[in-house]
This record gives structure tokens, C-alpha cells and sequence, in this order.
């Protein structure tokens, strides 16, 4: 996420989700560090997460949840009626209603 090509691509989206008021993005955090984010944009009511992650070393205190919950009541006071969570995976499963599968069909020239 922070070096690589994950760096410019989370770079360049941020930048356009910013420039177009799709970005939302909740910080946990004490006084003498950052201990996790989350992100992701909203389109046309729809949140789309982009990314979760906090420090492993308070991972007791569940902050992955608290950062999950929070971003929810935010957006549901927003108004966004829909999350979708991407890609399956078993920790989604117990903030996920419905689960869609899809598929990927690249054409290449």
C-alpha cells in the first residue's frame, strides 16, 4: 500500500476521489501514534471500501471493527444506502447482508 505499484495507484485514486468529494476515510489514532485507517469512495450513494488496516500491535482492541462500525453510522447519516466490501473474505462475512459473485473478463488488443 505505501511503497510500489499499490503506492500510485491508492495515490492517484485518493487524488481523484478527493477532487471530486467521493472520498471518506476514517483515522484511529491516540496521542502518540496512528493505529489504523479506512477507506474508500462513494459514488452515486454506493460506498465502495478501498482499503482497511490497522497496527497488528492493538489488534486486541479491535480496531479494524470499531474503524468498520464508525464508517458505517458516517455513512449512513450520509445518506448511502448501500457498501459494498469487494472482494470476499472471511472477515467481511459478518458485516456483509448479501454476497454477489463476479467475475473479470479482460479484452486485451
Amino acid at each position: 500500500f505505501d511503497h510500489g505499484p499499490g503506492q500510485e495507484f491508492y495515490r492517484d485514486i485518493i487524488q481523484r476521489l478527493w477532487s471530486v468529494d467521493g472520498l471518506r476515510v476514517v483515522f484511529a489514532y491516540d496521542d502518540q501514534r496512528d493505529l489504523g485507517f479506512i477507506f474508500g469512495a462513494v459514488v452515486n450513494g454506493c460506498y465502495r471500501g478501498l482499503q482497511v488496516s490497522y497496527d497488528a500491535a492493538f489488534s486486541h482492541l479491535g480496531i479494524g471493527n470499531c474503524l468498520q462500525l464508525h464508517l458505517i453510522e458516517a455513512l449512513c447519516d450520509e445518506g448511502v444506502v448501500s457498501y459494498d466490501l469487494g472482494t470476499e473474505m472471511p472477515y467481511k462475512e459478518r458485516w456483509a447482508e448479501t454476497i454477489f459473485e463476479t467475475g473479470i473478463i479482460a479484452i486485451m488488443p
